[in-house]
């Protein structure tokens, strides 16, 4: 495996350093082989410059410069221009913004907006957006773009040069260190996305998942109380369930594991004592009750689970199609567009139905054996 060049100067979180490349590859006269490709697919795709203002610029004009100097002895880290547009780019790391930054950055955009570049794509505080006489900058003169975006931007197609693989790799590398409070509201809004697309699912309709009487390790508890175990995940009661084990209740769960896996299957809860029952240590006529509501064939107790499956369906998540909120993958970074999120938690949920709550017995098979 190759070094990765930008780790080992250690510069992947230096602000200038990331964008004298960016600003390169944006370049047409830059010290890459590739013209204008990565600069008309930022203009298009990333920004979504205006179609009228794209189709008339001759791209091969644009002049691209890093720390653009401004009045006031202030920079801009990135200023593309060209005789049909002039678009200021603000990159943010971890540097705070400036009173009345992005209100004075705004008045050099022409046919244009400002692009804001952060980490998540988080908008720019008040201060920033206020001029000194407190006049406010619009909204929409903004547009928010996220180091996420430009990972997705940069990796989209089947060649990517090495320069720019490693380029991304730095990127996520800053990404995955962004603090635990990041890391906390991604899960939640991923299981949050999960909760909605159950509220409206056919399995939710058909009467087999219902609340629980209390919530297991349950993803809003652990965002609100700041607990720092992990194992955050949604609940629900798998209806019409009934063991002669007093206070015994099977549940459907989706969590994300110790591991920061995404995960979701059956197991088994003790409502009395509020924990889960080892489902490695049944019995075989626990076994056998098991089987009245469950399908046999995908059984396979293991630990706190029944049986258990990732968000692609499968026991395998080495291929990276399953996001890891530890790791923040590639898979996981995509879910911070909530587009994306709401998109990737119907798809993953459906896999679920046919994996899992599509082997649970029908009320009228659900006779001793």
């Amino acid at each position: 495996m190759e070094s990765n060049i930008f780790r080992v100067l250690r510069v992947e979180k230096d602000e200038v350093m990331m964008c004298r490349y960016l600003a390169d590859l944006l370049d047409p006269r830059g010290l890459h082989p590739h013209k204008t490709r990565f600069l008309e697919s930022f203009l298009r795709d990333v920004i979504k410059l205006k179609k009228t203002v794209l189709e008339n610029a001759q791209l091969e004009r644009t002049c691209v410069m890093t720390e653009y100097r401004i009045c006031g002895e202030r920079r801009i880290d990135i200023m593309l221009t060209n005789p049909a547009f002039a678009v200021p780019i603000e990159v943010k790391i971890d540097a705070q913004d400036q009173p009345g930054q992005c209100y004075d950055y705004d008045s050099y955009a022409r046919n244009a907006p400002l692009v804001y570049l952060t980490k998540w794509g988080t908008p720019p505080s008040p201060w920033s957006m206020t001029a000194k006489d407190g006049t406010i900058l619009p909204n929409d003169k903004i547009r928010l773009v996220s180091w996420v975006k430009i990972c997705d931007w940069l990796e989209k197609g089947s060649e990517i040069p090495i320069q720019v693989r490693q380029y991304t790799e730095a990127i996520r590398s800053f990404l995955s260190g962004a603090g635990r409070q990041a890391e906390k509201e991604q899960i939640c809004n991923v299981l949050e996305a999960f909760r909605c697309e159950i509220e409206q699912s056919a399995a939710k309709h058909r009467g087999q998942l219902e609340d629980p009487e209390f919530f297991y390790h349950s993803y809003q508890k652990w965002k609100n109380e700041s607990l720092t175990a992990f194992c955050p995940g949604l609940n629900y009661h798998v209806k019409g369930v009934v063991f002669p084990q007093q206070g015994r209740q099977m549940w459907f769960r989706i969590e994300v594991s110790d591991d920061g896996h995404l995960v979701a299957g059956f197991c088994l809860m003790n409502v009395e004592n509020r924990a889960k029952v080892d489902t490695a240590a049944l019995t075989a006529n626990e076994m056998k009750e098991l089987r009245r509501f469950l399908d046999p064939l995908i059984i396979l107790p293991n630990n706190w689970w029944i049986v258990w499956r990732f968000s692609n369906g499968k026991q395998d998540a080495s291929r990276g199609d399953v996001p890891n909120f530890k790791s923040m993958n590639r898979c996981a970074m995509h879910l911070l567009d909530e587009e994306k999120r709401t998109k990737f938690a119907q798809e993953a949920f459906q896999i679920f139905e046919d994996q899992l709550l599509g082997y649970l017995k029908p009320f009228s098979e659900r006779s001793c054996d």
